[in-house]
């Protein structure tokens, strides 16, 4: 079995507070999501899940959608191994994967710093380093990581807050090839030796165009049918959308039959979709736009599905229930999600 990454967390437990500890396990079926944003761009997400996990090392699923105007979007998905003997030799590392053919990229890894850099910085706080733009150049960014200080990093796993342990760590980066030649850098370090994550990643070209990644969630085994008998409850954060629109992405199709397969398991459960969004925008367009998503989910459900069309209703909110602060990146995605309530009187 694979290494744990295990961190001291205080959870809700029904009513109750308790102190137990959570993991995010290095193990098939975790799937951590990403809030980005790109100078004047709108929010996008990134979702990783990874697929597969062996004694030589990981696939890791790269799903996001993004465009610089709304409905532009496409979502795209891309595969990614991460060999763990490279993990605990290489120094480069990139933090986000385009459609370009990453196959140069396989001695680099991602999402993570690579293990040296890590053991540096935390022995010696500093460390030589190459990160990867694969966007703007096939070659290296180089220079040299600091470490300024050890913070919480508040991060929602499967539906509770909790603070993780991570080293804050800056540096400028340059690369005299390339079109965009500095970037001054700023990352943020889950601190742990097996699996450390790259919980905020934010890049400042001297022009002052900026880009921020924040790990917004992350899921273990989630369980809607669970949730749905427990609590007459569940939050999905994947049903995908294209920006400002109803249109559900291909991504989605997982979380259909995992919904569908529930329902149909129990034939005496009726459910309301309900859709939320963040505040971007009008708020009534934001109460419009719910609802045609959650009509949306409740469509493709009775269409693709076979769900009878009675044990279900579709209503949205809007942006007047966010259970995030909107005025941040994590928050926003957070607030950006689906519930589905089961009628338990």
């Amino acid at each position: 079995m694979l290494s744990r990454l295990t961190i001291s967390v205080i959870l809700l437990a029904g009513a109750a507070n308790a102190q137990r500890p959570a993991a995010i396990p290095l193990d098939r079926g975790l799937v951590l999501t990403w809030a980005s944003s790109m100078g004047k761009e709108p929010d996008w997400e990134s979702r990783v899940e990874l697929i597969d996990s062996t004694a030589f090392g990981v696939t890791l699923r790269h799903s996001w959608s993004r465009g610089s105007k709304p409905g532009k979007e496409q979502w795209r998905t891309a595969e990614r191994d991460l060999f763990h003997q490279i993990r605990q030799v290489t120094r480069s590392f990139y933090s986000s994967l385009g459609t370009e053919d990453h196959s140069s990229h396989l001695a680099s890894t991602f999402l993570m710093v690579p293990v040296p850099i890590f053991t540096e910085l935390k022995t010696g706080g500093r460390a030589d380093v190459e990160f990867l733009v694969p966007e703007v150049s096939q070659l290296p960014y180089t220079g040299t990581l600091t470490r300024v200080g050890v913070e919480p990093f508040s991060v929602v796993f499967n539906d509770s807050r909790v603070d993780i342990r991570a080293i804050r760590v800056k540096g400028i980066v340059r690369n005299s090839s390339a079109q965009v030649r500095e970037y001054r850098v700023s990352f943020l370090v889950v601190d742990d030796s097996v699996a450390p994550w790259l919980a905020e990643t934010d890049l400042v070209r001297p022009d002052g165009f900026r880009g921020h990644r924040t790990l917004a969630r992350v899921s273990y085994q989630a369980n809607v049918e669970a949730d749905l008998a427990s609590r007459c409850r569940a939050t999905t954060y994947d049903i995908h959308f294209a920006t400002a629109s109803a249109e559900i992405d291909p991504a989605s199709s997982t979380t259909f039959a995992t919904i569908a397969s529930a329902l149909k398991s129990h034939r005496d459960w009726r459910i309301t979709i309900v859709g939320h969004t963040d505040s971007i925008g009008a708020s009534t367009a934001n109460l419009t736009l719910s609802r045609r998503r959650a009509d949306a989910a409740r469509l493709a459900l009775v269409n693709e599905h076979g769900v009878d069309p009675a044990r279900i209703r579709a209503d949205g909110r809007g942006e007047d229930q966010p259970i995030e602060d909107n005025g941040t990146l994590a928050g926003r995605a957070r607030n950006r999600r689906v519930e589905l309530v089961r009628d338990c009187r």
